[in-house]
């Protein structure tokens, strides 16, 4: 079966926020006008800039959530200033979803390019799998 090659009875779920930085050419037609080079010096510097003020002492969610806000090209910021939520394996696509489960609580990914731009990922909370306290029959059943 597929699902057992990633065996989500076993992964944790990640609460997680996003940024998105989009490009001239990425696969989510935003208008971006920036270059591939540029969104990627972008992506860069808000990543320094959140870590600066987390080292201040500001709450790394609260810095990250405002950061969304004024610079993620994601659609659905406007309403969750770049959170997604809970997310199990198997919701995002690959290239982001990889990343996203390698994070620990409360950590900020280093940017990651994707056919949709450049990301910084934030894991705020790690909670079981749903399937966790299923028994391998009911597993099964699910799956």
């Amino acid at each position: 079966m597929k699902f057992k090659q990633f065996n989500p009875k076993e992964i944790s779920i990640k609460e997680a926020y996003h940024l998105l930085i989009g490009f001239s050419g990425s696969a989510q037609n935003t208008g971006a006008l920036l270059s591939q080079e540029q969104a990627l010096r972008l992506v860069d510097s808000l990543y320094i800039e959140i870590n600066k003020e987390v080292d201040l002492g500001f709450d790394l969610v609260s810095v990250f959530s405002r950061f969304a806000l004024d610079f993620s090209i994601d659609p659905s910021v406007k309403n969750n200033q770049g959170a997604l939520g809970w997310v199990p394996w198997g919701q995002t696509i690959m290239s982001f979803q990889k990343p996203l489960f390698e994070l620990e609580k409360n950590t900020l990914s280093a940017p990651l390019l994707t056919d949709f731009g450049y990301h910084l990922i934030l894991v705020s909370d790690v909670r079981p799998s749903d399937y966790q306290y299923m028994s391998n029959d009911e597993y099964e059943s699910v799956i």
